[in-house]
């Protein structure tokens, strides 16, 4: 008779494996994260790409207004005050 335990029938590793085990241990948990990672990173490159986007269209329609020779607009409709000598 030997000492050895019955084989567990649910585990599909060899009995005792330890380093499969380990390794199989790992891969479980660095799968998320690395999945994660690789998710935001595309999502972010689409982000930039689309930013990128929006602002040379907006460079594109105001670069004939900078350029035009007009003096730019202060957002005001009447010209701001000046102080009087009175004070």
């Amino acid at each position: 008779m030997t000492d050895r335990p019955a084989p567990d029938k649910r585990s599909p590793l060899p009995p005792g494996s330890l380093r499969a085990r380990l390794i199989l241990g790992l891969a479980a948990m660095l799968l998320p994260p690395l999945l994660l990672s690789a998710g935001a990173f595309f999502s972010l490159q689409v982000t930039t790409s689309a930013a990128q986007k929006v602002l040379e269209k907006a460079i594109r329609e105001f670069h004939p207004v900078a350029h035009s020779g007009l003096p730019p607009r202060t957002g005001r409709s009447t010209p701001p005050r000046t102080p009087d000598a009175t004070g």
